[in-house]
């Protein structure tokens, strides 16, 4: 990290985060070392995907995302599958209540806390060193929450199944990987039900 007193907010590149050292937001600026930097997205179309999972990391540091209790304004409600073209529209209150805070919520209505965090470290295994999109989410979450498409896409995620079309690491090697990563979620989300972790 680079402290750069004065400068608000924070500014991240793989392996670099610039910032105040004594700022609140170094989790989540910290968190875009996995969210972007080991995963990446087309931050121009799905910016959730960066900044709603940097936003999770940052709330299991700082214990609540920020301003957890703000409601979300009626013109960005629902809307985090939006691109950036969408967002650029809005200040940035708006931007961070409509992508950071929602896409949070999104996420936390889905189930515990510990079954999403085991369904990420897949996202993370499964994604690392790629440009993932919203279906590769999905395909983990949807491992330990069957109703996730349905409960994303009512906050405005879109889905396209592309991972299921796009070649990742191909064939058997894949098919067996995914159905090893799926076996490691359901024993996961099994000792996290039954709270052994």
């Amino acid at each position: 990290m680079a402290d750069l007193t004065g400068l608000t907010g924070g500014l991240e590149y793989p392996t670099l985060v610039y910032q105040p050292a004594t700022s609140d937001n170094l989790p989540h600026e910290t968190a875009h070392q996995w969210f972007y930097s080991l995963i990446g997205n087309d931050q121009a179309r799905d910016p959730w995907l960066d900044e709603g999972l940097a936003t999770w990391a940052e709330a299991a540091i700082n214990g609540a995302p920020p301003f957890p209790n703000a409601p979300i304004p009626p013109d960005v409600a629902n809307k985090i599958g939006e691109p950036m073209s969408f967002w650029d529209r809005f200040d940035e209150q708006r931007y961070f209540l409509g992508v950071y805070l929602q896409t949070y919520r999104a996420l936390l209505s889905l189930g515990p806390r510990s079954q999403i965090d085991c369904a990420l470290h897949l996202y993370v295994l499964h994604n690392a060193y790629q440009i993932a999109r919203p279906d590769d989410l999905l395909n983990v979450l949807e491992t330990s929450f069957p109703n996730t498409k349905q409960t994303l896409t009512n906050y405005g995620a879109h889905f396209q199944l592309a991972s299921a079309n796009r070649p990742r690491h191909g064939g058997e090697q894949e098919t067996g990987r995914v159905a090893t990563l799926a076996a490691l979620s359901h024993q996961a989300s099994t000792l996290s039900r039954d709270g052994v972790v």
